[in-house]
């Protein structure tokens, strides 16, 4: 193996982490998708389940979907602070 072998290594290591966390967080989505659209979730509880929503999508690199779900979460903000929380992971989208 050539000098860069441990860096080489050590960067192919970290891409398929990145991978797999991407398609953990995706299939995350799916479930906190499904939980949003139940009827039976509290009015408490969604706004969090929404911002998770915008969480998972800026984590994956989806900038609207991320700022949609924002949106949403914050026409509900339980309160000011968590308003302010949502406002500032919003604002690492742009």
């Amino acid at each position: 193996k050539g000098e860069n072998s441990i860096v080489d290594d050590s960067a192919k290591k970290m891409r398929e982490s990145i991978a797999i966390e991407r398609a953990q967080q995706k299939k995350a989505a799916e479930f906190f998708e499904e939980a949003s659209e139940d009827p039976a979730l509290g009015a408490a509880e969604k706004p969090h389940v929404l911002y998770m929503l915008g969480e998972i999508a800026r984590r994956c690199g989806e900038k609207e979907k991320a700022i949609a779900w924002y949106d949403k979460a914050l026409a509900m903000a339980p309160s000011d602070e968590f308003k302010k929380l949502v406002e500032a992971q919003k604002a690492l989208t742009k």
